[in-house]
């Protein structure tokens, strides 16, 4: 469809804000101009020289000032705001975009600027909406999804000629999954050639699963049909989608062919990842499991357990199914505290009869009554279901707050903090005493809050920034699999890049709210990080270990990843040792040498 002429767009432009605008315009009530001046146009009749010429004061062209100073001499809002729409339709459509990108429009009233912004954007995306989109692309910006989905939609094949060739491939993949589903057919045809020319492979893992996850659901031999096209890793990736598929129609006919692969396990992982129904469908095959399956299972619990399931693996006789008795400890310890967020009763009377560290078994009693604190029916009750002097002696801390001094405070609870500026304020605050559970609660934070939460992590000043990524980047609960685990490894890395001071100040003037015990250790942080990280998502561990900078860190990181990763997937370990540099990769094979002697 070809593009309105300026002239028509104008029109329907003027008609649709002349209402609306003015009626603002009256609202803001802004003081009247002495005398309207004249206004001038930008653009056709102005040389590449003139339109170079700047301010000595900002560097902005002389041209903008001499047209922004004109629209500010108008008499009246209702010329201002004709002023302003005249100045956007006159205009060429390069020049559109330089105002926009250095924000030359300053009337000195807030309601012009919108007006400009939002006609301007519209006479853009009506001429070039690829142009626009390769404009919103470059901040990120949200606009730029909105628009690539609904190109993607109306014209599908330009869609996916825009995005071709461009430098972040995983903008590509989340087109092609739109385009999915207008035309399978194209999308196909767009995945074999992405596949061809390297652009779709493991290093998107996210936007490639999501592929994955529509077109098994239309096309299960479709996807099948690429396999031979894929490198190893995306195979194993896109075989997962279809095993999934596999287990939704026939559970026990899958499964059991899974078991007799040597990759089986690997496969089922790949399956489960985004599926609560496979989670609970592997309760009723435990006994049949192989014991290395089992191992598995116990070493990543996280990754099968959720709210939802928690009290039907405590009520399994794990022992009975084969599982060794660390092994079953080691589920029923990750199961109990999950139960115990909505069950907090049932959990305490369920310790008595559970062999659990006394580490683990205390911690359980101290999430409870930290939950309740701000409740004391709940927590008089709760106190009643405890059984033993020493378990009440856990429970009693939480029953009084005090602070660094023993005096008695008031305090916001982490677990009824939602949102992320809410965390950051509390986090910030200097609550020592509460600093480990602020980052527990966030674990069970939904995706998009931890993006949030991440953005405002980024933008902190540099020395807020470093407070709050030692207490991100010490915490235990990152370990665990929960949805902030990216964050900390974002904080991690920040911290290797921008290493903390060995020793603070003895007064400082604004200390940390963590305390000056807080220190980091960053080859121990980073290597603890990838290991756990690794056995959720090797691919993902991979790709972390090697944004750390080059250094011993990175090289501690690479060893002990390719160690633990070795112990379940010894091919896929080794895959990826090969990428790295010779030096890196002779290293990391003397570390493991070493090892086995």
């Amino acid at each position: 469809m070809s593009a309105p002429s300026p002239l028509v767009f104008r029109s329907a432009c003027a008609a649709g804000f002349l209402a609306t605008a003015l009626a603002g315009w009256h609202l803001a009530a802004p003081e009247t101009r002495a005398s309207a001046g004249k206004v001038v146009e930008a653009g056709s009749a102005v040389d590449s020289k003139h339109r170079e010429r700047k301010l000595r004061d900002g560097g902005i062209p002389a041209q903008v000032r001499e047209t922004m100073a004109a629209i500010r001499g108008a008499a009246t809002p209702e010329q201002r705001m004709r002023a302003t729409i005249d100045l956007v339709q006159s205009m060429p459509l390069s020049d559109l975009e330089q105002w926009l990108e250095n924000r030359w429009f300053d009337s000195g009233d807030s309601y012009d600027f919108t007006l400009f912004n939002k006609i301007a954007y519209q006479r853009w995306e009506a001429e070039d909406p690829e142009g626009l989109i390769a404009y919103h692309l470059k901040s990120n910006s949200y606009r730029a999804q909105e628009m690539l989905a609904k190109l993607a939609k109306d014209d599908p094949a330009k869609a996916l000629a825009f995005c071709a060739g461009r430098p972040n491939p995983s903008i590509e993949l989340d087109v092609l999954s739109s385009v999915l589903k207008v035309d399978a057919k194209l999308a196909l045809q767009h995945a074999r050639a992405m596949l061809e020319r390297g652009a779709f492979n493991d290093s998107n893992y996210y936007q490639g699963d999501q592929f994955f996850q529509e077109l098994v659901k239309k096309d299960p031999a479709a996807l099948e049909s690429l396999f031979a096209d894929m490198p190893a890793r995306l195979r194993q990736r896109a075989e997962g989608a279809l095993t999934g598929q596999k287990l939704k129609a026939d559970f026990a006919g899958t499964l059991k062919e899974l078991m007799e692969r040597q990759d089986g396990y690997k496969t089922f992982r790949n399956a489960y990842s985004d599926n609560d129904n496979i989670k609970a469908g592997i309760l009723d095959h435990l006994a049949g499991l192989p014991d290395s399956w089992k191992k598995q299972i116990a070493n990543e619990p996280y990754n099968l357990i959720n709210p939802d399931n928690a009290g039907k693996w405590l009520e399994a006789d794990l022992e009975g199914m084969g599982f060794s008795g660390t092994d079953a400890k080691n589920v029923w310890n990750f199961a109990i505290q999950y139960y115990a967020n909505k069950n907090p009763t049932e959990a305490l009377a369920m310790l008595g009869n559970m062999d659990l560290e006394k580490g683990n078994r205390d911690n359980v009693i101290e999430n409870i009554f930290r939950n309740a604190q701000n409740d004391p029916k709940k927590m008089e009750a709760l106190m009643a279901a405890l059984q033993t002097d020493e378990d009440r002696a856990i429970a009693q801390k939480f029953v009084k707050v005090t602070d660094e001094n023993g005096e008695t405070v008031a305090r916001k609870e982490p677990h009824l903090i939602k949102e992320p500026k809410e965390w950051l304020e509390a986090v910030m605050s200097g609550d020592r005493a509460n600093a480990n559970t602020y980052t527990y609660y966030i674990q069970q934070w939904p995706k998009e809050k931890i993006e949030e939460l991440t953005t405002e992590f980024r933008g902190m000043a540099a020395a807020d920034k470093s407070s709050l990524a030692m207490l991100l980047a010490n915490s235990s609960h990152g370990d665990s699999g929960g949805s902030a685990q990216g964050l900390q490894g974002e904080a991690i890395l920040y911290l290797v890049n921008n290493p903390p001071p060995k020793e603070e100040p003895k007064q400082p003037e604004n200390p940390s709210p963590f305390g000056p015990s807080r220190s980091f250790d960053a080859n121990n942080a980073a290597s603890r990080h990838a290991v756990f990280l690794a056995q959720k998502d090797p691919d993902a561990a991979s790709q972390w270990v090697q944004s750390l900078p080059a250094g011993e860190t990175r090289q501690w990181a690479q060893k002990n990843l390719a160690k633990n990763w070795a112990m379940y997937d010894p091919e896929a370990m080794q895959q990826w040792v090969n990428t790295l540099s010779s030096t890196e990769r002779k290293g990391v094979e003397e570390f493991l040498e070493k090892k086995e002697r």
